[in-house]
């Protein structure tokens, strides 16, 4: 009935990513830390279940984050499921001037202590609350939920992209199936709704988002969807009708090929934007995505998956590029036997950024990561790979693409049995 795990690492060159109120901020740092993590999970029966974790990252010049939190959750018939999460954090930030150079000036309220974002010693304390009922069904499903991020609470080991916000929010959604139908397979409209407050009481965020997936026979999808209303606070500012519409059409009715392709456009808040730039605005801005994938299987042997994405926002006003990303990929794979296999995945980015009125700056990456795996069994699996790596060159005197960087990897891992 018991389920229990834990992991420790020493961590080179840490990165420190504390969230706030308006996203994380990602800091890149030289510093080395011990991590440490615990989980326990004990298993009531009928898919019920209750559990405990425990992190702890410390520096080696000083500074740590510890959090604890136990959570659960509890079948309360065939279609409903309730489940709560409670944490709490510690964080005893570093006292270092250099990893707060480039922190924006955000303070914020802890026990009536008035608090900055920057790296400078500072202790305080943070909580998260969660609960959530959850219906499911083969016709009407639908979910609920409640968040409460104290404006102290992080959690340098997990995933945390904001706090300082009490968020409820609710998705609808109701299956309409078709019997022995020559084309259809269901139709799923669904409703998404949610509204956001922080610790102020402000409303930072309201949204209502429709969306219909219709299923074709064969596996062949239609999913449309789009914000029918967003008002949202970033950066102090205010923001209505952010609305976009999106499409997506994709496949696998043919054994040897597939693929689909999502397009986003509308209107969407540029949130790296500078308030009074020309060029880099903060506000919301044009915006337009696309995204498409073929999948190719030549023979039972090969796999073959190539995608291209494309990302681009511009001003308002004029029209002029703000950034405009584009990733190539491409993805093969051969099978010898259901043992062996060999992996090839290479990437190619390319991104466009205006840096003032007119003038722009093109910068390219790419990477190549080869890998062999041989599985004896699914717990008894031999892997060996690497990655190379590069961009453009930084020295004026070459043009193009260099290498940078450059690693190999071997896992092995076996299973033992004692009988």
């Amino acid at each position: 009935r018991w389920t229990y795990g834990a992991i420790s690492a020493y961590d080179d060159n840490t990165p420190l990513i504390p969230p706030l109120a308006d996203g994380t901020i990602v800091r890149r740092t030289r510093e080395n830390a011990w991590s440490n993590i615990f989980r326990g999970q004990l298993e009531l029966g009928d898919q019920t279940h209750i559990g405990f974790a425990a992190t702890d990252r410390r520096f080696d010049v000083g500074g740590s984050n510890t959090a604890a939190l136990v959570e659960g959750s509890w079948r309360l018939n065939d279609n409903y499921t309730w489940s709560a999460l409670a944490a709490a954090t510690r964080t005893d930030e570093p006292d270092d001037e250099g990893l707060s150079a480039i922190i924006p000036d955000v303070r914020f309220e802890v026990d009536g202590d008035s608090l900055t974002a920057d790296f400078d010693g500072e202790q305080f304390n943070g909580y998260v609350l969660k609960s959530a009922i959850v219906r499911q069904s083969r016709t009407w499903n639908f979910n609920l939920s409640y968040q409460d991020y104290s404006p102290g609470f992080r959690a340098d080991n997990s995933a945390i992209f904001s706090n300082d916000g009490r968020i409820v929010h609710t998705q609808h959604t109701y299956n309409i199936h078709f019997t022995d139908h020559r084309v259809l397979n269901f139709i799923r409209p669904g409703l998404y709704l949610w509204r956001k407050y922080d610790y102020a009481g402000d409303v930072k965020d309201t949204g209502i988002r429709p969306g219909l997936l219709v299923a074709f026979q064969h596996q062949t999808f239609f999913n449309l969807g789009g914000f029918l209303y967003n008002q949202e606070k970033f950066g102090g500012i205010p923001f209505d009708d952010a609305r976009t519409l999106w499409g997506y059409l994709g496949t696998s009715a043919f054994e040897r090929v597939g693929g689909g392709v999502f397009i986003n456009r509308g209107k969407s808040i540029n949130r790296f934007g500078l308030l009074g730039s020309a060029h880099n605005p903060l506000e919301l801005v044009p915006t337009f995505e696309i995204n498409g994938d073929i999948r190719l299987r030549p023979s039972d042997q090969w796999r073959m998956e190539s995608s291209f994405n494309s990302t681009r926002l511009q001003t308002d006003a004029t029209r002029k590029l703000i950034v405009r990303q584009r990733i190539l990929r491409q993805s093969l794979q051969y099978q010898f036997s259901p043992q062996l296999f060999v992996r090839f995945i290479g990437e190619y980015n390319m991104t466009r950024r205006a840096i003032d009125v007119g003038s722009y700056n093109s910068s390219q990456d790419f990477s190549l990561e080869p890998m062999l795996s041989y599985k004896l069994n699914p717990f008894t699996v031999f892997y060996f790979g690497g990655t190379i790596g590069g961009y453009d060159d930084p020295y004026p005197s070459h043009a193009g693409l260099s290498r940078t960087d450059q690693s190999l990897f071997m896992k092995f891992q076996y299973l033992v049995s004692a009988s």
